[in-house]
């Protein structure tokens, strides 16, 4: 516990100011003052928002010593696979630990994420692919993308499955149902 605390006292210390630079709502990756950073995947290649335009995108940074991230991640499992024919994807952006693809892909098998996990080997690109979508000031925190690559909705904290459903239904015009 202790350490964990350190560890992200630290990382606030050092990389504080750059996550929290936020960027006007609905700003796109590629216009100006937008970050359109490659990322690495655990499969070895490599993905950009702008390669997802068409389709919504949540992106949800997380961490795996994060109690409330790792409780979401079976729920993102059951979102994806039930919304990916209809243009819908999560992609899973590793933030605040060192990249080690092999423990972060034995990760991802052992709770069966069916959807992209990004990371980057240098820390100061994931801050700014954050940076880009109007900063994460805690984790677990999911950015939902419109088609166009706009930021339409920014949630802070842990989700349950039916918000989830409701966010994503709301944004593919669908009529959101009473949980």
């Amino acid at each position: 516990m202790l350490r964990s605390f350190v560890r992200l006292a630290t990382f606030l210390v050092l990389f504080g100011p750059l996550i929290l630079a936020s960027t006007p709502e609905g700003l796109r990756a590629e216009e100006p003052g937008g970050v359109d950073t490659s990322l690495e995947r655990l499969n070895g290649s490599s993905m950009r928002l702008t390669d997802l335009r068409g389709k919504l995108v949540l992106v949800n940074f997380w961490a795996t010593w994060c109690p409330p991230c790792l409780k979401e991640i079976p729920d993102f499992v059951r979102l994806q696979t039930e919304f990916e024919k209809r243009d819908f994807v999560i992609i899973g952006a590793n933030i605040m630990e060192r990249a080690d693809v092999d423990r972060l892909t034995a990760f991802a098998n052992r709770l069966a994420i069916n959807y992209p996990i990004v990371f980057a080997t240098e820390p100061a690109r994931m801050m700014g692919f954050a940076g880009s979508l109007g900063g994460v000031r805690g984790l677990p925190t999911s950015i939902l993308l419109d088609r166009e690559g706009r930021v339409v909705e920014t949630v802070m904290g842990g989700m349950d499955l039916e918000r989830m459903r409701n966010l994503v239904r709301k944004h593919l015009g669908e009529e959101a149902k009473e949980g």
